[in-house]
């Protein structure tokens, strides 16, 4: 059997840095003579795309234009996988959302990859809280069939060049250090919360069911926003006072919180430096790219209960620690007690494990590693098209 053509159709310049790892991936195996690749969209997203500072002049002209040349609606990239004259289509979302489906590529493509995938699909909605559960479109369960787990690694060099993408790859895979002199990292950008949408309010883009906005504004006595839970988790990190617990938030109000921004190259030697890095979960409980670069560099992430999965199950205890429920749980209904218990077993437990970070740096080059994420979205695609051809 010849190798799979990969072909991608359509690729957003707005969120072009979400999608470096499937590319970069995708480069790798073809690079190793296991896939093609090849770009079939439209000349003005190559064009927007070509330069990471052409998205960012587009920018300083004004949020209008940005919407006029990359739709904030498109949130997939689409594609499709040939295999001799066996063809199946793909979309990958990355929209930060686990309710939210591109129900239009949904219906249209052969599988949909979902990188904020729920852990499970419940007939009574995904839980944002324990009280709180928001609907899914009923298509959603109708076409159930086709959602695949996606993923996010973290961006690149941002952009199609695989060179560039595998220097910066190598600059991170390589910040992993032997001496795990810092426990446990936890570094926030802010602490602010969310302000409920007025009529005033620019609308937000029509895939944007439930946005953050909106949440607040419909839910608001019932849901406790996550940035909002930064600055206690901040606190409790600092009350150990532990020379090697590093916790900080750029931009907060609070000063006994408050610590200075780190640059990307500061922030990748502390992640390499790190034991375990904390995580709380962002927009509408999606997980970040935090997980990535922690992985990367041989780094657990120490994190509130988590509602979405990527293809392969977590290592729990291993990979990922979980401290208990965060997210938009209502603050007088978290379990702080615990969450600090729990951090002080981490604390502990990464004082016995000096070799940990080379357990985690094996599990992300079988299980995440670029050409790994590329390699199952492929797979999943050929097995579509056995499938079809057995039918």
């Amino acid at each position: 059997m010849s190798k799979p053509a990969v072909v991608i159709t359509s690729m957003p310049p707005r969120t072009q840095s979400y999608f470096d790892w499937l590319l970069t991936g995708l480069g790798i195996l073809q690079e190793e003579g296991r896939a093609t690749l090849r770009f079939e969209d439209r000349w003005w997203n190559k064009a927007l795309r070509s330069h990471p500072k052409v998205m960012a002049a587009a920018w300083r002209m004004g949020d209008e234009f940005v919407e006029f040349v990359s739709p904030m609606d498109a949130v997939c990239l689409t594609g499709r996988v040939e295999a001799g004259d066996k063809v199946v289509s793909f979309a990958m979302d990355v929209a930060d959302a686990p309710f939210n489906f591109a129900l239009g590529h949904l219906e249209a493509a052969d599988l949909y990859f979902k990188c904020q995938c729920p852990k499970s699909f419940e007939p009574d909605g995904y839980p944002l809280n324990r009280h709180l559960r928001i609907p899914y479109h009923p298509e959603v369960f109708r076409l159930k069939h086709k959602i695949r787990a996606g993923m996010l690694g973290r961006p690149l060099a941002v952009g199609t060049n695989l060179k560039k993408n595998l220097r910066v790859l190598r600059q991170w895979e390589s910040a992993a250090s032997a001496k795990k002199d810092v426990r446990i990292f936890s570094s926030f950008a802010h602490d602010r919360g969310v302000k409920a949408r007025t009529s005033r309010d620019a609308l937000p883009s029509a895939f944007n069911y439930e946005s953050e906005n909106s949440l607040i504004k419909r839910w608001g006595g019932q849901i406790h926003h996550p940035n909002l839970k930064r600055e206690r988790i901040v606190e409790m990190l600092r009350r150990m006072n532990k020379p090697d617990v590093n916790a900080r938030i750029w931009k907060t109000q609070n000063p006994t919180v408050a610590g200075p921004m780190l640059d990307d190259g500061e922030y990748r030697e502390m992640v390499g430096r790190s034991a375990c890095v904390v995580n709380v979960s962002g927009l509408r409980r999606s997980l970040p790219f935090r997980f990535m670069d922690a992985f990367m560099c041989g780094a657990a992430v120490a994190t509130d209960s988590i509602g979405t999965r990527w293809p392969q199950p977590w290592e729990i205890g291993t990979e990922v620690f979980e401290i208990g429920d965060l997210g938009y749980e209502l603050d007088e209904e978290v379990d702080w007690k615990a969450v600090s218990k729990r951090f002080h077993e981490i604390y502990e437990w990464a004082a016995k494990n000096g070799e940990h970070y080379k357990v985690v740096q094996d599990l992300y080059r079988k299980k995440w590693a670029p050409q790994v994420y590329a390699k199952y979205m492929v797979d999943e695609c050929l097995r579509e098209i056995a499938s079809k051809s057995s039918e």
